[in-house]
């Protein structure tokens, strides 16, 4: 399996764990700055990324080579000035904090590439960090708008109930705790069967939501990287 290689493997792992501690990070220091100190407490307002990782999520990235996740953040939303408003912001500050550091590593790194920082004879050590800059691109925006799906426990999920009117919110909720994760395994597990639609394309639901935003992004920073250097 390509993942399993030491050449891919420890640059992923590498990226998915400053990935995945600033996405926990931004919303715990986001909840503490709109009044919840519940993840304070517990000391998750931090980017030390011990504090942020899950051991069964950790041991199942290990074992899939790209599927994992970290420890949530705990959030009162009791203690938000405005619950809702308050909760959907603290929500939206992990993908968007994914799609900054997909974006700022994607300007550098094309922007190395470009001046020749990554051709030729390069060191072990440079090579390395060309190969992790090219991982944060990528992973940042696929965690992105993986989160985004509104799905449960993903924060799509939080986004979607906070903005639907009361009524339709409980109900939602009510039907998305119940059957939103077995519905994402679900799809996760349709895109692992590799199989294909009569036309050849791949049966991926979730790949068709993720990967066309993901690679938008992925170019337009690049496009945006060579305009500027």
């Amino acid at each position: 399996m390509l993942f399993f290689k030491p050449e891919v493997l420890i640059p992923l792992l590498i990226a998915m764990l400053l990935s995945l501690t600033l996405h926990e990070w931004a919303h715990a220091w986001t909840a503490y700055m709109l009044g919840d100190n519940t993840a304070y407490h517990e000391g998750r307002v931090s980017l030390n990324p011990i504090v942020h990782l899950d051991p069964m999520g950790s041991l199942c990235f290990l074992l899939s080579g790209g599927f994992g996740w970290a420890k949530p953040v705990p959030v009162n939303s009791n203690r938000f000035k405005n619950p809702r408003r308050d909760d959907t912001l603290v929500t939206a500050a992990g993908p968007f904090s994914n799609i900054v550091l997909g974006s700022v590593s994607g300007v550098v790194y094309y922007a190395m590439l470009k001046k020749g920082f990554f051709q030729g004879d390069i060191s072990t050590m440079m090579k390395l960090f060309g190969d992790v800059l090219y991982m944060l691109v990528s992973v940042n925006f696929v965690l992105a708008f993986f989160n985004l799906i509104p799905l449960f426990p993903l924060d799509g999920s939080h986004i979607a109930t906070n903005i639907m009117p009361l009524n339709q919110a409980y109900e939602f909720k009510k039907f998305n705790q119940s059957y939103g994760p077995m519905i994402l395994m679900g799809l996760l597990v349709l895109g692992m069967l590799n199989l294909k639609m009569p036309n050849g394309t791949a049966l991926d639901p979730l790949g068709w939501l993720i990967w066309p935003p993901a690679r938008f992004c992925a170019e337009m920073v690049a496009k945006f990287a060579y305009w500027i250097f």
